[in-house]
């Protein structure tokens, strides 16, 4: 009885009306001569009914008896010739949230509109929070599960941390290896609520296009809207966000920042100082540059101009931003010459947006003038400068000494300058491994990966292949590796451990990786002549490949080129 009385007094605190609903299924048993009716009632998330308490589901004067009774599922059933389709239901239990805040009755009316699907009580076990702890992952994320943090968002009031990496993605591995179990950030990470995403995974998919994430790692604290609905995507607010690694104390200081915007948005950072907002607008076009949102970077883009019409940095970031469209992207008259000013005084620059301009060119350097050129390479000289020596790396920058070797490397290539761009790349191996000594993290992977790819390129296939196979073996069921081994054999030419590998990727790998995986198999194959064997089985694969045109992914790119895989083996196959 107090038992009872203390439960009566624990449910008076909060209303009904305050409680989300119950939801109810209802469905017909087949195999009855009777219909046999039954009704089947789920909790919301992060709720469960109480099993002491009354219960009752009602229709006419047919009264349902309990049939199943576990705190995450009711079951009632009723057998009768005297019920009907679309006759009134009425259910009733107590619901209480699993946080222990609250337990009330609810009431929920509905017609009696069968689900063909339910036709048994599916048995559920109770989720509780010591089950919850273990879903998450050794850094404490959720993985894959959007539901899940904003529940404990919504629970607990604290921000979201998103974590979009690559299994195959060098920096995404840095995080694990070099900040997520350090002592500054897991305390950091106490204030939020932490979530990770393989963005290789479909399940990333919808949340990936709504945060327009392009590259990886992508950091991105958000908030929830103050009147959520529908899925995880939809209650998400972006507040700011980190691209690619930063280390343990640059990384705390930025999430510290962005923290701070938790009750502001871009708009209401309009009425601070001008040269605040020229900040937060320049911050913020690097942000949509990084994900290559070029409606969002165009729209910041003008703002600034309208406080800076006449800055060279500015004008700069708006060939950036029509360069986001790369296959319609052309260099105007005077593109040239804004870069040659903007590099030609790289110490007032920040470093930034020196390396957002000098990454437009390994990939449209070849139409730079000759005249620009020499400036191009003082200005990464200037970013040297700046490498903090402690760590190889430009502070607050993904950018490691070795990543600026690799720049030079990318420029001097599409400057057609073959021995600097060798040179530079003999650096950048010499550099990576410095890192990994300095880290005394000799097994890296995301610094071995890099190693490895350069290996190849620079032709040392033995030590490449000595890292893909060490790692092969620590790693079997990772695709990673085993594509980077494919490409090493395609290098030298050995054909048979080639497709191996590459069969070995196909294997392993998903999403994206998938798509990339069987087009270096198809391309194997292809210098196998194996050209009709191939053409079917790439078409076979693609109609497995279902895409959402609504969504802003790169997976149609990874397709596109397939397709272009696939119509050299056409061409391949039709000559006589």
């Amino acid at each position: 009885m107090k038992a009872l009385l203390l439960f009566f007094l624990f449910s008076a605190s909060t209303h009904a009306s305050e409680v989300p609903a119950y939801s109810v299924r209802i469905g017909l048993e087949p195999a009855s001569k009777i219909p046999r009716w039954l009704v089947e009632l789920v909790p919301p998330p992060e709720h469960h009914f109480n099993l002491s308490a009354p219960m009752k589901v009602q229709s006419k004067a047919v009264v349902f008896r309990a049939e199943l009774k576990e705190a995450r599922i009711l079951g009632f059933a009723a057998s009768s010739l005297d019920l009907t389709e679309n006759d009134s239901l009425s259910t009733s239990a107590f619901l209480c949230d699993d946080a222990k805040t609250y337990c009330v009755k609810k009431t929920v009316l509905v017609p009696l509109k069968v689900d063909p699907t339910l036709q048994t009580f599916q048995k559920q076990k109770r989720v509780d929070p010591q089950r919850q702890k273990s879903l998450k992952d050794k850094f404490g994320f959720w993985v894959q599960d959007p539901e899940s943090a904003v529940r404990e968002s919504l629970r607990t009031g604290k921000l979201i941390l998103i974590d979009f990496f690559g299994v195959w993605c060098p920096p995404c591995n840095l995080y694990e290896e070099l900040v997520f179990l350090k002592p500054g950030f897991q305390k950091l990470a106490r204030r939020f609520v932490l979530l990770r995403m393989d963005a290789d995974q479909e399940s990333s998919f919808e949340l990936k296009s709504k945060l327009k994430v392009g590259g990886y790692p992508t950091l991105i604290l958000a908030k929830l809207k103050e009147q959520g609905s529908g899925t995880a995507s939809d209650s998400i607010v972006e507040l700011g966000r980190v691209v690619g690694f930063l280390p343990e104390q640059e990384l705390i200081a930025r999430l510290s920042e962005i923290s701070k915007f938790r009750t502001e948005s871009l708009e209401d950072r309009i009425h601070r100082q001008k040269q605040e907002l020229l900040a937060g607008l320049r911050l913020h076009i690097s942000q949509e540059l990084d994900s290559r949102n070029g409606e969002g970077a165009r729209k910041s883009l003008n703002q600034a101009l309208a406080l800076a019409p006449e800055s060279t940095e500015l004008k700069v970031l708006g060939i950036l931003v029509r360069a986001l469209d790369s296959s319609n992207f052309q260099w105007k008259e005077d593109d040239s010459q804004l870069i040659a000013d903007l590099l030609t005084e790289p110490k007032t620059q920040e470093s930034r947006v020196i390396l957002s301009t000098l990454g437009l060119l390994p990939e449209y350097g070849s139409k730079l003038p000759e005249s620009a050129r020499g400036k191009v390479f003082f200005a990464i000289s200037e970013l040297r400068n700046r490498v903090d020596s402690k760590h190889l790396s430009i502070p607050g920058l993904e950018c490691s000494l070795a990543d600026l070797d690799v720049l030079e490397m990318e420029i001097a290539a599409a400057f057609l300058d073959q021995k600097r761009s060798m040179d530079a790349r003999k650096n950048a191996i010499g550099n990576y491994e410095r890192l990994m000594l300095l880290q005394k993290n000799p097994d890296s992977r995301g610094l071995n990966l890099e190693l490895a790819g350069l290996l190849v390129m620079d032709g040392d296939y033995s030590r490449a292949l000595a890292i893909y196979e060490k790692f092969i073996k620590k790693f079997p069921k990772e695709f990673t590796f085993h594509l980077g081994a494919a490409k090493a054999h395609l290098e030298r030419n050995d054909l048979k451990n080639a497709r191996t590998q590459a069969e070995e990727a196909v294997r392993f790998a998903y999403g994206d990786n998938l798509i990339r995986s069987m087009d270096r198999l198809l391309k194997i194959m292809q210098k196998q002549g194996e050209f009709e064997f191939a053409l079917k089985r790439g078409e076979d694969f693609l109609k497995t490949i279902h895409l959402d045109p609504s969504l802003q992914i790169r997976t149609g790119r990874y397709v596109s080129a397939l397709n272009a895989t696939l119509n050299e083996l056409r061409k391949e196959k039709a000559k006589p």
